[in-house]
């Protein structure tokens, strides 16, 4: 970055995320230890593990003197929790807020709870009524479709598999994370199907997950305001 202030902002934030991971990862592992402890007071064995949270992917997606956006894969590697950790984030160096997927500020819950998968980005998109989410939907499957087309016979053996034998499931109810890149927004799938394998799809990066929208595709959704005028200012 040219701008010595957004460096000193970035990495101040980025500091803040690194401290949240570490404190979530503690409890993780306080969490499997009290079970633990619980089975070896009940003489049943337990298990030894290295990490109580595995990161599988982390990425810096997108980067200016304004806008820095990131994703974050892994899962907590005990089938008693069974928790996968999919996240991306936008941080907006001017105003030091995150954002990632949120639900509408008219909602009563959490976004991708009570069945309701509408939702809003920070300061770039908001699709929370009805209409225009099936519309945003009916948009990343026709990216998907030309995602899937392109990477026909593709050599990389996780997204030949995710693309060929596990099958993209892009549908109305379904979560999603969202980050930006210089190339379009990031849709990164949460579903595929069969589950075998799942997660080879969903926590690794590949040419077919997440599923890149340009910009220009995705103004009828933008909000008004500093991130759609820097967006579509990409070419």
């Amino acid at each position: 970055m040219p701008d010595a202030q957004s460096t000193w902002t970035a990495n101040d934030m980025l500091d803040m995320l690194h401290g949240g991971a570490l404190l979530f990862a503690r409890a993780m592992r306080q969490w499997l230890e009290d079970i633990d402890g619980a089975r070896r007071r009940s003489e049943e064995d337990s298990r030894n593990r290295d990490r109580a949270v595995l990161q599988t992917d982390v990425g810096l997606t997108y980067a200016t003197s304004t806008l820095v956006s990131l994703v974050d894969l892994g899962l907590v590697p005990d089938e008693r929790i069974g928790r996968r950790i999919v996240r991306g984030l936008t941080l907006d160096l001017r105003s030091r807020e995150m954002f990632r997927a949120e639900a509408c500020l008219r909602s009563d819950h959490a976004y991708a709870s009570e069945g309701d998968y509408s939702f809003q980005y920070g300061k770039l998109l908001r699709v929370c009524d009805w209409d225009t989410y099936l519309k945003f939907v009916d948009l990343l499957q026709a990216q998907a479709a030309l995602v899937a087309k392109r990477t026909a016979g593709i050599t990389d053996s996780t997204a030949a598999w995710c693309s060929e034998k596990a099958g993209p499931f892009i549908d109305k109810y379904q979560e999603i994370a969202l980050y930006p890149t210089f190339s379009g927004l990031a849709v990164h799938n949460t579903a595929f199907r069969p589950k075998l394998r799942n997660s080879d799809c969903v926590l690794k990066r590949s040419a077919v997950n997440p599923v890149i929208i340009p910009y220009r595709e995705l103004e009828p959704f933008m909000i008004p305001g500093p991130w759609r005028d820097e967006l579509l200012r990409l070419k």
